[in-house]
């Protein structure tokens, strides 16, 4: 009888371990919200850059506007898609097109990345507001 008893036991054990294991994923960055503004500031050899984007994800489909300041500041347009934690991003609508390639940090409150198109890259990391 104590030999089925600690056989259940066991079994019991390894179930609750596969269970916790199974609700475990160590890379469980799916489905954070991207959606809302971003704003950060970013250097580059010809100056600052700021820039500030407003996006709505839509199952991956990345929609928005980005204002964009370097010596002036552009109104534009931002399209995309997010394939979490990885972030590609075009920015047209002004004198030159731009593109944002970034990744969300794990927290969800920072996506940083490469803004090119600007003349020299900048390294830009934009902060949820």
């Amino acid at each position: 009888m104590r030999t089925f008893i600690a056989r259940g036991v066991a079994l019991l054990l390894v179930a609750a371990v596969v269970l916790v294991v199974a609700g475990c994923d160590s890379n469980d960055n799916n489905n954070r919200d991207l959606n809302g503004t971003w704003n950060g500031l970013g250097s580059s050899g010809g100056g600052q850059v700021q820039l500030t984007l407003n996006l709505t994800d839509t199952n991956g489909a990345v929609t928005g506007t980005a204002v964009l300041v370097t010596n002036q500041s552009f109104n534009l347009t931002a399209v995309g898609t997010f394939d979490d934690p990885k972030l590609d991003i075009s920015i047209t609508g002004g004198p030159t097109a731009a593109a944002f390639d970034a990744r969300m940090a794990d927290n969800g409150d920072t996506i940083a990345g490469s803004l090119t198109g600007v003349g020299n890259p900048v390294t830009i990391a934009l902060k949820r507001q």
